[in-house]
């Protein structure tokens, strides 16, 4: 049996984390992006389904994590970051099963989050592998979707947020699924937020919910957004990757 990378990739972060001017959806959404990725999860998703991924050599160093050591194991991370996660499996069946397993668990849990995934054997090289997956990997995510989201009919109420038809309610709003879900998952990654910097946290200051709770003056309505990364990590990311694989 030919082991294999498996690439799983998240498209259009961006758009799904900024669909809407909710800041309580932009959050939440940020949150399931994360959490679509976590090692753990991930092992956990796929322990459900009969496979066993070895994530102790990605998380043994906590913030100083590094590529995994790699080892006889049925399947391993080998790095995660910048919205891709790759992992290697010891043959392409259990890859395949992996990739279905996680995107049934990201559409069921995540609605609304397009993923994009690849799966090559390696051959003599398993960087050249990796360099294949990643090449698959852009070309799946540049593709157009299969079909299209699914409309509201005249009769069905509408999400103020996403436009889709509404099948939640919160107070006086309809939402949809994709919307109710990240104002969900938004509740506890504030709680988290706040637990965690609550020493960096003057008196009752906290995180805000809202847009109109950041402050401002009357009559202002500029918003900024500080985007931490860029082609120049992912580039040096991948740098590191193939230096990896290739000791």
């Amino acid at each position: 049996m030919a082991e294999c990378v498996v690439l799983l990739g998240i498209v259009s972060i961006q758009n799904y984390i900024f669909a809407s001017n909710r800041l309580k959806e932009n959050t939440g959404a940020s949150n399931l992006v994360r959490e679509s990725q976590d090692p753990k999860e991930l092992a956990e998703v796929l322990k459900r389904h009969g496979i066993k991924l070895f994530v102790d050599g990605w998380l043994d160093e906590g913030e100083n994590a590094h590529l995994s050591q790699l080892r006889e194991r049925e399947g391993e991370v080998i790095y995660v970051g910048g919205g891709n996660a790759a992992l290697r499996f010891d043959d392409a069946k259990t890859g395949k099963e992996a990739v279905a397993a996680w995107s049934r668990w990201v559409l069921e849990e995540m609605p609304g989050l397009r993923v994009a995934a690849a799966v090559v054997p390696v051959g003599d090289s398993l960087t050249e592998a990796y360099r294949g997956a990643r090449d698959q990997l852009t070309r799946c995510e540049s593709a157009a979707p299969f079909g299209a989201p699914l409309g509201a009919l005249p009769v069905v109420k509408t999400c103020s947020s996403t436009g889709l038809p509404a099948s939640k309610e919160e107070l006086d709003e309809r939402l949809s699924r994709e919307a109710w879900t990240k104002r969900k998952v938004a509740v506890g990654a504030k709680r988290s937020l706040e637990d965690e910097f609550r020493e960096f946290l003057p008196g009752k200051t906290r995180f805000a919910a809202e847009l109109e709770e950041l402050g401002g003056r009357t009559g202002e309505a500029y918003i900024a957004v500080v985007h931490a990364d860029g082609n120049g990590m992912g580039k040096l990311l991948d740098e590191v990757v193939e230096l990896g694989l290739r000791e």
